[in-house]
């Protein structure tokens, strides 16, 4: 019987207990979890580096100092000081480095808590996303962090009024997300703004759409043009992509969950286990099970 991923949700969360909230740094209940700073946990986080993990619940990280190097989905991004990290509930996530200065504040709010805002529709993401801050809007979003974490700890929980911060967050971010996607826009070739809606296809479609004919149809463009594309705005070719996506799919599920690994072919539409073997050991080196027991 296939059980499902051990991902970052709040019951894994919860059971390690380093991350129990104590009021210095960390809060964490059913439906949401802040962390204040990672300084304590520097020697001890609670992900390992370069392992991807499996999001279920939404992230909004403010980069306080140092530098991070930060995967999300397919997407690498150099994080540091007055950066903002928003990362939706599915969203493939890999931590590969931090400094040792680094530190941050991460909201984690479950989908109950986030109700269908419109400024999450509005901002239009289909996958997390990394941009910077002015100093201005620094202190500003600075000032609704502070707002939250005092409303976590006050007895008795005020959910509902939780619930209008996190909005009022977003509603103070979106315009600011919106401001470095034009600026970005203004100066990204029409090719790189194409490659990025084929990057968030891959993200969403891999696990069972692995023709070139499929994302090309999907973005409107001929199979031989969208192939040109890829490779000279990446320097890799579509299925490069597409394979680092599955293989990206596959690394999750053999190092945080219980499947095995015929169930884990089956979980990616491979046509059997040791298709889906000799595709892994070709694309990382290592068979499933030498991946699962490093």
């Amino acid at each position: 019987m296939k059980e499902r991923p051990i991902e970052l949700i709040f019951e894994e969360v919860r059971a390690q207990r380093q991350l129990t909230t104590e009021p210095g740094c960390r809060f964490v209940s059913n439906d949401i979890a802040m962390l204040y700073t990672i300084e304590p946990y520097k020697n001890n986080l609670p992900v390992m580096l370069r392992q991807p993990y499996r999001l279920r619940e939404y992230r909004i990280v403010r980069v306080l100092k140092g530098t991070g190097l930060y995967v999300i989905n397919l997407t690498e991004y150099e994080v540091s000081e007055g950066d903002v990290i928003f990362c939706l509930p599915n969203d493939i996530i890999e931590l590969r480095h931090i400094s040792r200065d680094c530190d941050f504040q991460m909201i984690a709010p479950s989908e109950r808590m986030m109700p269908d805002l419109p400024s999450i529709r509005e901002m239009g993401l289909q996958q997390g996303v990394c941009f910077n801050l002015e100093a201005s809007a620094r202190q500003h979003i600075s000032a609704y962090f502070e707002l939250l974490w005092a409303s976590l700890f006050r007895t008795p929980f005020n959910a509902g009024a939780v619930c209008h911060l996190l909005a009022s967050l977003l509603f103070a971010l979106k315009p600011l997300y919106e401001a470095h996607e034009t600026n970005s826009s203004t100066h990204l070739p029409r090719r790189e703004e194409v490659f990025r809606q084929f990057l968030a296809l891959v993200n969403q479609y891999a696990r069972t759409e692995r023709n070139i004919d499929f994302y090309a149809d999907r973005l409107f463009l001929s199979p031989h043009y969208l192939s040109g594309l890829v490779r000279e705005t990446s320097g890799k070719t579509v299925m490069d992509w597409i394979n680092r996506s599955v293989i990206l799919e596959a690394k999750v599920l053999l190092k945080h969950s219980n499947l095995l690994t015929y169930q884990i072919a089956d979980e990616l539409n491979f046509p059997n286990p040791s298709f889906f073997s000799k595709f892994f050991k070709r694309m990382t080196g290592m068979t499933p099970g030498e991946y699962r027991n490093e």
